[in-house]
């Protein structure tokens, strides 16, 4: 599928769901937006690897905190 014609069908489903309130519209970026960085992180990319490093030290640091309680 052509990238612009994807981006034309999720603005048009954002836009559709107007009548239904604002949250509905920011739930739905909401969602968009963590299907966006869960594939950047498993595709390997500059900044899917700049994810999987900032996941990691979260990580870390609860292992830590939870070590020490």
């Amino acid at each position: 599928m052509d990238e612009n014609r994807l981006i034309q069908q999720l603005l048009s489903i954002w836009q559709s769901m107007a009548p239904q309130g604002a949250w509905v519209q920011d739930g739905f970026l909401l969602f968009m937006s963590v299907i966006a960085v869960v594939m950047l992180f498993f595709s390997g990319t500059v900044i899917g690897l700049f994810v999987q490093s900032l996941w990691g030290i979260f990580v870390t640091h609860r292992h830590a905190v939870e070590s020490e309680t």
